[in-house]
């Protein structure tokens, strides 16, 4: 009996799902942000290479007001390609962990505000959590966000210190796929990579290329794909969304997974 209460401990502990094939691992992690109709333990969609580890880790931030389908569309394709590349994924659900059920984020203005102040707050503490994880690296742990996500992503390429974290907390490095440019970029602590469609209507990213040449501290670059739109590392026929165009390409998905692996690969520490 005792035997059988460790097994079924261990299976309510980690918890295996399938999805369309898609294995992973759901994790929770305590995300105290300090308004208190935002804090919660998030959900996290864990995969990891074979062995023990330690990995390094990539935490990956989907766009505004995404469903867990959505976030798989989005991020199951990117987390076998690293996790074959030997890297543990982790798929942060900011919305639906705190009961967030709509796409209002995406359009409304204090919401989609709101959502860039807790989500931020989520890297940094998935961040802290991943840090203590025996199967992860911790000197090696990236973030890659979409969208919206993307747009988290700067903030924290940027620095935890307007959010009351030490400033040696940060990432490796940071990806932000299409995310809104029109932010200032003045100085980053950790090597940030933007990764845009030249199409892309609903987040162009004339300001980040504006800004590329002046930003101080660590390495900013800004990729930018002729004829690709915005999702176009989604495998998705062209679409209308909000009033905006949504367009996989598959070649700019195939450059922007390389772009990324090249980047971690270069700065990741022994």
């Amino acid at each position: 009996m005792k035997e059988l209460k460790k097994v079924l401990l261990a299976l309510f502990l980690i918890l295996i799902k399938f999805d369309g094939g898609y294995a992973y691992e759901t994790i929770r992690i305590s995300s105290d942000v300090s308004l208190e109709k935002y804090s919660t333990d998030l959900i996290g969609y864990l995969t990891k290479p074979e062995g023990d580890g330690p990995f390094p880790t990539i935490v990956m931030m989907p766009g505004c007001g995404e469903t867990k389908e959505s976030m798989f569309i989005g991020f199951k394709d990117h987390a076998r390609f690293f996790n074959d590349s030997g890297f543990t994924t982790v798929i942060l659900d900011s919305f639906s962990s705190r009961g967030i059920n709509d796409n209002s984020s995406c359009y409304e203005y204090d919401a989609a505000m709101a959502a860039l102040y807790f989500r931020t707050l989520d890297a940094f503490n998935a961040l802290i959590y991943l840090k203590q994880q025996s199967y992860v690296d911790m000197n090696n742990i990236f973030l890659v966000g979409q969208s919206q996500g993307g747009s988290v992503a700067i903030q924290v390429a940027k620095g935890g210190a307007c959010f009351n974290y030490p400033d040696d907390l940060k990432y490796t490095a940071v990806v932000a796929y299409y995310p809104w440019c029109n932010v200032s970029i003045d100085y980053l602590v950790s090597p940030l990579l933007v990764l845009s469609g030249e199409k892309d209507d609903w987040t162009p990213p004339d300001g980040c290329v504006y800004q590329e040449d002046s930003v101080k501290g660590e390495d900013f670059e800004v990729v930018v794909y002729p004829e690709a739109y915005h999702c176009f590392d989604r495998p998705i026929s062209r679409t209308e969304y909000l009033g905006h165009t949504l367009e996989g390409h598959t070649q700019a998905t195939v450059d922007s997974r390389e772009r990324m692996l090249e980047l971690f690969k270069e700065r990741m520490t022994p």
